[in-house]
């Protein structure tokens, strides 16, 4: 028998291991990120760019795409200003990316639920939110934060915290909505907690949630009468959700890539079906029915089983920020269902989906359980296969070496350094070819 010290000992050098896994198979999906560097698309475009060009403050509370974005604006104006050579700004926001990226497996394994102290639930839930999850997209950069932010309030939401997690977890549940609206989603859930739990842990959670959102707001709402952020008129929104819509995303991006990879020629077959639908304003009725009896199967299982009816909060979780992904998502559900393209929208999701299945094996009896794991298993050989075939613009700088471009600049400060893909560069003052030294 471990003492309680021995015990803590050993479950933080398990939990250590599992981060170190995570983080490994993250950059082995991509080595050169760490090998040259990468900003991503509107990181650098927009928000190192500004870091040089516009005053501090008003680079931090710059709003583009309707909201600020302290995690972009705040890692950018470090790479700025902590007197490091430009050819080294992109890793900075990288490894901010990653701390960010790290926090939901955090939230997990520091938690207190009985039913996740076990070495091997742990392990699991480390390979499930690893692999299961599209990721790519949102993987080692600093201007999606709110998704894996978004992510980690939810597993707050679901878990309980020892007393020396508390505070960390206070601070991210400020810092989310502070990196996008989308954390702000999540109010609705700790609400519940808070009257259906409400202790003084509860209590504080709420306020950290609210506080952060309520800055956002402010700004968001103000932009909205102000109209101030000129990026609206080409970031447009899809400001649309029907039942089918939700249904066919669902079908798609939860149950065809999980189960048979986005390179499945059954599933390409079948996303290539519901995508003509729906640009003819028509939808797949296969993809509405098999989502719908999945939803009323689960909810038959809640009934059946009390042990299982805390995975409810999760179930519905899930649903309500995918629909307000495809609600707030630029393209449409004709986007999100694409592969190997806007994975964020479904990032979230995905994760809680494969995390309630966890939850699943745990708490429902012998026969149950033995299902799940199955099930769990065959998710975790598809999802390795997803998590290292992602689209090219994903693993590098899109064929733009950070370090070379920044050479041509100093040679020709009239120059805009590529960052990513086509069309994306970073304007950089002339003057500063002569005031920093370029190794």
């Amino acid at each position: 028998m471990f003492t309680a010290k021995a015990y803590s000992t050993r479950k933080s050098w398990q939990n250590i291991s599992l981060i170190s896994l995570y983080v490994f198979f993250l950059f082995a999906r991509a080595p050169d990120i760490l090998l040259q560097g990468r900003f991503w698309a509107e990181e650098g475009f927009v928000f190192y760019s500004n870091a040089f060009n516009l005053h501090p403050l008003q680079a931090l509370f710059h709003v583009y795409g309707g909201y600020i974005n302290l995690g972009a604006s705040g890692t950018t104006l470090i790479a700025r200003y902590v007197f490091l050579p430009p050819r080294y700004a992109p890793y900075v926001t990288i490894f901010c990316g990653l701390f960010v990226q790290l926090l939901p497996l955090y939230v997990l394994l520091t938690a207190k639920d009985k039913w996740l102290q076990l070495f091997k639930t742990r392990v699991l839930a480390t390979l499930l939110l690893l692999f299961i999850p599209e990721s790519s997209e949102i993987s080692l950069q600093c201007l999606h934060l709110q998704f894996h932010l978004t992510l980690a309030c939810v597993f707050i939401a679901f878990t309980t915290s020892s007393y020396n997690h508390q505070k960390p977890k206070l601070f991210i549940l400020f810092l989310a909505p502070l990196c996008g609206l989308l954390p702000i989603t999540t109010i609705p859930i700790f609400l519940y907690k808070t009257i259906t739990k409400g202790n003084r842990a509860q209590y504080y959670q709420m306020l950290a949630l609210i506080g952060g959102s309520s800055i956002q707001l402010s700004f968001y709402l103000t932009n909205h009468w102000l109209h101030f952020d000129t990026s609206e008129s080409w970031l447009p929104r899809y400001n649309h959700l029907s039942y089918t819509e939700l249904t066919n995303v669902i079908f798609v991006r939860d149950i065809l890539f999980p189960f048979l990879g986005h390179r499945n020629v059954y599933a390409l077959k079948w996303m290539a079906n519901i995508s003509s639908a729906l640009q003819y304003h028509s939808f797949s009725r296969l993809a509405c029915v098999i989502p719908t009896l999945l939803f009323l199967g689960l909810i038959a299982l809640f009934l059946k089983y009390p042990k299982t009816r805390a995975g409810l909060n999760l179930l519905f979780a899930a649903i309500f920020i995918q629909s307000i992904c495809i609600y707030g998502s630029i393209g449409g559900p004709l986007q999100v269902i694409n592969p190997y393209f806007t994975e964020r929208y479904s990032f979230i999701a995905q994760a809680i989906l494969a995390f309630l299945l966890l939850y699943f094996s745990i708490t429902l009896p012998f026969k149950g359980s033995i299902v799940c794991h199955l099930l769990i298993g065959w998710l975790l050989i598809v999802g390795i296969n997803n998590f290292f075939h992602t689209f090219p613009e994903t693993k590098d700088g899109a064929g733009k070496i950070w370090s070379q471009e920044l050479k041509k600049w100093k040679k020709n400060t009239s120059y805009h350094p590529k960052t990513w893909s086509s069309g994306w560069y970073i304007v950089m003052p002339k003057a500063l070819v002569t005031n920093r030294k370029l190794p």
